[in-house]
């Protein structure tokens, strides 16, 4: 074994396992992905002894491998690694309809996606709520003013959901809303912000500037 990593595992032993009067006695839980329980049973098979010497200490050679790695995750500036969610927007171009077809697939292996429930938007300045819908899974609100409108939808489960953007003669921009992959579009003076948290799929759109609607989107994952 590597002097350097011999030593700092003596020192982790000393610092953070000083209580342990007897290593027998000890039980702990460990939570490693597949992928780290792989590693750690490569090692075991590497392993000539049951038993390992680190400096005054005799312990397992399980206990030497999951305090390796963790020490190793530690080095590597993190104590637990966590996938988080990625969401894949499966886009097709669909050049006969003018559009860009979309469905969605969700990984999501650690569970960090969090539901928070629908979502109202803050009332934009100057206009009243005309129209609001709710059930089971998708709401809709309407505001309006003396000139113009704005609609706010929100639907659950995107991998059921297929979406068609408009992309003939549409000023289409792809975008970010708070981190999460989306659209902006702007076509004969309508302007639109469509993105997803990978539970929801969020759809802001009205005869407004873009930046209201923008205003809106990041306000609301606030």
């Amino acid at each position: 074994m590597d002097n350097e990593i011999k030593q700092a595992l003596e020192c982790a032993l000393e610092t953070e396992y000083a209580w342990v009067e007897n290593w027998n006695d000890a039980h702990y839980d460990y939570y490693f992905s597949n992928d780290f329980i792989t590693k750690m049973e490569k090692i075991f098979i590497m392993a000539d002894r049951q038993y390992v010497s680190l400096g005054h200490f005799r312990i397992t050679k399980m206990t030497v491998a999951a305090l390796l790695i963790a020490i190793l995750m530690i080095f590597a500036g993190c104590g637990y690694i966590v996938q988080q969610a990625v969401i894949h927007w499966n886009e097709i171009i669909n050049t006969e309809q003018g559009t860009i077809d979309v469905d969605f697939d969700v990984e999501d292996p650690d569970n960090t996606l969090i539901d928070s429930g629908f979502v109202k938007p803050e009332l934009p300045e100057g206009y009243s709520v005309n129209t609001e819908e709710k059930d089971e899974s998708s709401y809709y609100v309407e505001y309006i003013n003396n000139e113009h409108y704005i609609v706010y939808r929100q639907e659950k489960g995107i991998e059921n959901i297929g979406l068609s953007i408009d992309s003939e003669n549409n000023e289409l921009k792809e975008i970010e809303i708070s981190g999460n992959k989306g659209y902006s579009s702007s076509k004969y003076g309508v302007q639109s912000i469509t993105w997803s948290d990978g539970i929801y799929l969020y759809d802001i759109y009205g005869d407004c500037t873009l930046k209201q609607l923008e205003q809106m989107a990041e306000n609301l994952v606030k």
